[in-house]
C-alpha cells in the first residue's frame, strides 16, 4: 500500500510503496508543473570491487562500475540514448564511489521514457565485440581525465589519506585494469548489485504514483536476489602519507587537503553526521569563515577554492582545494584555525548564520525535480529521508561543530596532494 508522507513544513506531499520484489519508490507530485524527472539508481560504485558471492570473494578490476554505466545503455535493439532522444527526453548517468545513477527529464511522454529507464537497467546486454569498443572509449576518456589536473590532485588525496580502503581507487580506472573487464565480469557485478532490495526508484512532477509503479513492477526484476556482501579493507585513522605531489603542465599548483573521519553506525546517524560535516566546512573554510577572508586576502587562495565533507562507506572525508601558491602554508593554517577554535571556542552569531544559510540552500532544492530526486537517492541510501533535514540542523549545536573540528581536523588524519607546474 502506497504511503502518504505529508512534509507540511514545505506543503510537501510524498508518496512512498515498496514493491514486492524489494524496490522502494518515491514519488514528489509537482502538480502543473511542466517538466518531469525520474532518477533509478543502484546502491553500487567504485568502492565496491571487493565483495562476496555464494561462490566466494570476488575482487572486480579498478573502474567496472563506470564501465557498467556506459555498456547498460546498449540493447539489442539499440542503444538507449536514442530511443530517449526520438522521445524528446535528455538522459543521463553517472558513478560515484557508492552509487550508479541513470535519470531523464523529459516535458512529455514521460511513462514511455519510464519504461525506457527501467527496462535497459534493468535487463543488461553485453557481447565481447561491444566490450572491445567501450574499452577503446573509456580508455581515451580516462587519458583525458589524466590530463586534468584537479582530477589527479583528487585522486593523489585518496591515495595519500588511505591504507586500504577502496575508495581510493579511481572510479574510472585505469587502462590497464578496464582492459580485463569481460561480459562475464559485468553480468557478474550487474547480478550482484542491480537486484530491486539494492536499488530505488524516485521521480518528481505532474504524474500518477500507481502508473509508476504498475510500471516499475513491470519492468523490474522479479525475483528477490541476495546482494553481494562488500568489503572496503580495514582502515586505521591515521593517513598513508603525509603529502602525494607531482608535475603536470599548468601555470599554478592545484591542491587538495583532507582528514579521514570515521562517521557512526549505525546508519540512521549518517544524516546527521553528513549534515554536522558540512556545517563545519562551512564554518571553518567558507567563505563567511575567518580562516577563508585571512587566506584570501593574503593571496593565499582565490575564488577556485571549494570545500566540502564526503561520507564513503565505514569512512569519511573533509576536504578543500584550489589553486594556490603556497599550498602547505594553507594546510598549516587550517590546522591553526583549528586549534584556534578548540581553545578559544565559536561565534555564536557567525554559527547560527552558517546554519541558516545551509539550510536555505536545501530548502531551494525543492524547487528542482533533479536536485531533489537526486538528493533523495542519497538520502535513502545513507538511511535518511531527505525532507527529515530542519528537524536534523535542529539538533545540531555549535558544540558539535566544535567537538567535530576538534575531534576530525588532525594533522596524524590530515594530507595533501598538490600538482606542481613544470619545473
Amino acid at each position: 500500500m502506497t504511503e502518504r508522507i505529508n512534509v507540511k513544513r514545505f506543503r510537501q506531499e510524498v508518496l512512498f510503496n515498496r514493491l514486492p520484489n524489494g524496490l522502494p519508490v518515491y514519488f514528489f507530485p509537482k502538480k502543473n508543473y511542466n517538466k518531469s524527472f525520474a532518477m533509478f539508481a543502484t546502491n553500487y560504485g567504485s568502492a565496491d570491487s571487493k565483495f562476496v558471492i555464494k561462490g566466494g570473494t570476488v575482487t572486480s578490476p579498478g573502474g567496472v562500475a563506470h564501465f557498467l554505466e556506459h555498456k547498460l545503455f546498449d540493447q539489442p535493439d539499440g542503444n538507449a540514448l536514442n530511443k530517449f532522444a526520438s522521445l524528446g527526453a535528455s538522459p543521463n548517468a553517472f558513478t560515484s564511489q557508492v552509487m550508479t545513477a541513470y535519470h531523464f527529464e523529459s516535458t512529455e511522454k514521460f511513462y514511455d521514457n519510464l519504461e525506457i529507464l527501467l527496462d535497459f537497467v534493468s535487463n543488461p546486454y553485453f557481447t565481447k565485440e561491444s566490450v572491445d569498443k567501450e574499452q577503446g572509449i573509456i580508455g581515451q576518456e580516462i587519458g583525458m581525465v589524466e590530463d586534468t589536473p584537479s582530477w589527479k590532485a583528487y585522486n593523489l588525496l585518496f591515495e595519500a589519506l588511505f591504507n586500504e580502503h577502496t575508495v581510493k581507487n579511481s572510479i574510472i580506472g585505469t587502462v590497464e585494469s578496464i582492459a580485463k573487464i569481460t561480459p562475464e565480469i559485468l553480468y557478474q557485478c550487474h547480478s550482484a548489485f542491480y537486484s530491486p532490495e539494492n536499488m530505488v526508484l524516485v521521480a518528481a512532477g505532474d504524474q500518477d504514483m500507481d502508473r509508476i509503479l504498475e510500471l516499475a513492477e513491470r519492468h523490474t526484476k522479479k525475483e528477490n536476489c541476495s546482494v553481494a556482501g562488500r568489503i572496503y579493507g580495514e582502515e586505521k585513522i591515521n593517513s598513508a602519507s603525509r603529502k602525494k605531489e607531482l608535475r603536470m603542465q599548468l601555470s599554478m599548483p592545484i591542491f587538495m587537503l583532507g582528514f579521514k573521519t570515521v562517521p557512526p553506525e549505525p546508519s540512521k546517524d549518517r544524516f546527521r553526521n553528513e549534515l554536522l560535516g558540512e556545517l563545519s566546512a562551512e564554518y571553518l573554510l567558507g567563505a563567511s569563515s575567518k580562516l577563508y577572508q585571512t587566506l584570501y586576502t593574503g593571496g593565499l587562495i582565490n575564488r577556485s577554492f571549494e570545500w566540502g565533507y564526503s561520507l564513503f562507506p565505514k569512512t569519511a572525508v573533509f576536504m578543500a582545494g584550489g589553486e594556490s601558491r603556497e599550498p602547505e602554508r594553507v594546510f598549516e593554517l587550517v590546522l591553526k584555525e583549528a586549534g584556534r577554535i578548540k581553545t578559544e571556542g565559536m561565534d555564536p552569531e557567525l554559527f547560527e548564520s552558517i546554519k541558516k544559510a545551509s539550510a536555505g540552500i536545501k530548502i531551494r532544492t525543492l524547487d528542482s525535480e533533479e536536485a531533489l530526486c537526486s538528493a533523495q537517492v542519497s538520502s535513502y541510501f545513507g538511511g535518511a529521508f531527505f525532507l527529515d533535514f530542519p528537524g536534523v540542523y535542529d539538533s545540531i549545536g555549535k558544540d558539535d561543530v566544535a567537538d567535530f573540528i576538534e575531534r576530525n581536523i588532525r594533522e596524524e588524519s590530515g594530507a595533501i596532494s598538490v600538482v606542481y607546474p613544470n619545473a
